[in-house]
């Protein structure tokens, strides 16, 4: 999820990226190497970075992870989250 998260703000250009991660782990206290972990975290501090915008980049990281774990995509809200959750329950199984 780091690879497809990394990909994603790199829409925002290398700058964009650095500073969206420089604003994760000094603002939020998030380093990108525990985004995988704390889904919750990353969301909430995409949306106090990026806003509205946070949607798209989390539909795109979503998509490209689903499509790795061979996942069928299906368009709702809360992208990061739901993924945590179905990949906490296919790794239960």
């Amino acid at each position: 999820m780091i690879k497809a998260a990394n990909e994603d703000l790199l829409t925002l250009g290398e700058n964009g990226r650095e500073a969206v991660h420089f604003h994760l782990q000094s603002l939020c206290f998030l380093k990108k190497e525990d985004v995988p972990n704390k889904p919750g975290a990353f969301d909430e501090a995409l949306r106090k970075i990026l806003g509205v915008g946070t949607e798209v980049i989390e539909r795109s990281v979503v998509k490209k992870f689903y499509s790795k774990l061979g996942i069928d995509f299906v368009e709702k809200k809360n992208y990061v989250r739901r993924l945590h959750q179905r990949c906490s329950t296919r790794i239960d199984k």
